[in-house]
């Protein structure tokens, strides 16, 4: 349950009331991490939508797709793939009767299709002329096969066209500042051919670096609205504390409050361990992180060095790498995840991230930095040594992206050959269109290329 901020949330459900006759509506909730920007979200969905059978609403979380943002697309027609009632922890709710697969067999499409569009998706999408400057290429042939398939490439557009004419489209887009620019354009522009039916909303988390937004460019068919999110209030923070925790005393409350400063993601680590044993001593992000064992520490700064996180079998191969055998990793990342400190990429089950940009300050803020650079040098040869010796494409695809993101330009610049070689064997894998698209740094990378 959430506590607090009922105007915010009386204004949020206006643009959840829409009808499918309505003009589309875009709703831009800026806040840092921790200022509870998708749990207002998840809020307002379930006061709104928690009996209403009919109710169509989609949450994307753009940070499961690791670095693979081709995905975006694919992952929002398997959102609405199987018919479900509504879930808050999902926010999620797709009626049977405009359910993805129930407009596939009206459609006559098989599974066969299906998986031949997804395909046609991530090309078209990836397809970056670019890339050229690799290597020599048929790309003629490439362009011709993409144009053949572009009916099918467009699957994802006509079937939101389709329900939106009969029901309105809730459809929710988190942590959208890591998609990239080429994905952004190309959603935004197949957005705005739709007429009416759609309410888009758009959770952007801030950073010192990543600025609020409040408009996106080309969704001139959206009337927007932006909402500006910072931490809970004083008032807020304890309202919350005490609905979930009936005997705090105000001491305590007080305490809480010093502590977090209203970040909503570190009163929640706080709320869980005080549920369990409401005499648990309290800690803030800094303290637990100096007295976790040096195991813990390595998985976590690991983590932290990737936005998008890191392989599972990676750290644990790394981390064995450098301690001692007898220690067992499983129990450490357990211990993290327990803790909340970090979390397992729910989609694949297969990436470790940190789930609070707070621990990765304090890993900052605590770690000496020749410390530090001593990690990112050991991981860099591991990285290499594993990239040398592995021979599965989408594997090797990932491993590159790995040890180019703790890569600066300068050493890029110095390593250009090494790299390119490297870009050329998952060239020949046929995985080029993943690189292609990977991040800001690989455009850079390729801009260097001769």
């Amino acid at each position: 349950m959430y506590y607090g901020r009922d105007t915010e949330i009386e204004e949020l459900k206006q643009h959840f009331k829409f009808s499918s006759n309505d003009k589309n509506s875009l709703y831009i909730i800026n806040g840092l991490s921790g200022s509870g920007k998708t749990e207002l979200i998840k809020e307002v969905c379930q006061q709104v939508y928690s009996h209403d059978k009919e109710a169509f609403i989609l949450y994307i979380d753009v940070t499961n797709d690791g670095f693979e943002s081709n995905k975006f697309f694919e992952n929002l027609l398997k959102g609405a793939y199987v018919p479900t009632q509504f879930r808050r922890n999902l926010c999620l709710s797709i009626p049977q009767k405009y359910s993805f697969s129930n407009y596939l067999r009206k459609q006559k499409l098989t599974n066969l299709t299906l998986k031949h569009s997804f395909r046609l998706i991530r090309s078209l999408i990836s397809f970056d002329t670019t890339y050229k400057k690799v290597i020599d290429y048929p790309w003629e042939e490439v362009v011709t096969e993409i144009k053949e398939g572009i009916f099918e490439s467009d699957l994802y557009l006509r079937y939101f066209s389709h329900v939106s004419k009969k029901i309105r489209l809730n459809i929710i887009i988190d942590n959208y500042q890591f998609l990239s620019e080429d994905i952004k354009i190309k959603f935004e522009d197949d957005f705005n051919t739709l007429q009416s039916g759609v309410s888009l909303t758009i959770i952007n988390r801030t950073t010192d670096k990543l600025k609020s937004i409040d408009k996106l460019d080309t969704l001139d068919n959206y009337t927007p609205t932006v909402l500006n999110l910072s931490y809970l209030t004083e008032d807020e923070c304890k309202l919350l504390i005490r609905n979930k925790i009936a005997l705090l005393d105000n001491i305590k409350l007080n305490q809480i409050w010093q502590i977090t400063q209203g970040n909503y993601k570190e009163i929640e680590l706080i709320i869980n361990r005080l549920i369990d044993n409401p005499n648990s001593e309290l800690f803030n992000i800094s303290d637990i992180y100096d007295k976790l064992p040096d195991i813990q520490k390595n998985i976590l700064l690991i983590s932290s060095i990737f936005p998008a996180g890191m392989r599972k079998d990676i750290v644990f191969n790394y981390i064995k790498s450098i301690v001692d055998e007898n220690i067992e990793v499983a129990d450490s990342l357990k211990s993290l995840i327990d803790a909340g400190f970090v979390y397992i990429n729910g989609d694949t089950n297969d990436k470790i991230k940190i789930s609070h940009e707070s621990i990765v300050n304090s890993i900052l803020n605590h770690t000496n930095a020749s410390d530090l650079q001593l990690v990112t040098n050991n991981l860099k040869i591991y990285l290499e040594q594993t990239i040398l010796s592995i021979g599965v494409g989408g594997e090797l695809a990932y491993l590159i992206h790995c040890l180019i993101n703790i890569c600066n330009i300068k050493e890029l610049r110095q390593n250009v050959e090494y790299i390119k070689q490297l870009l050329e064997i998952e060239y020949r894998k046929n995985s080029y269109f993943y690189i292609a698209s990977l991040s800001k740094k690989i455009h850079h990378l390729i801009e260097l290329l001769p």
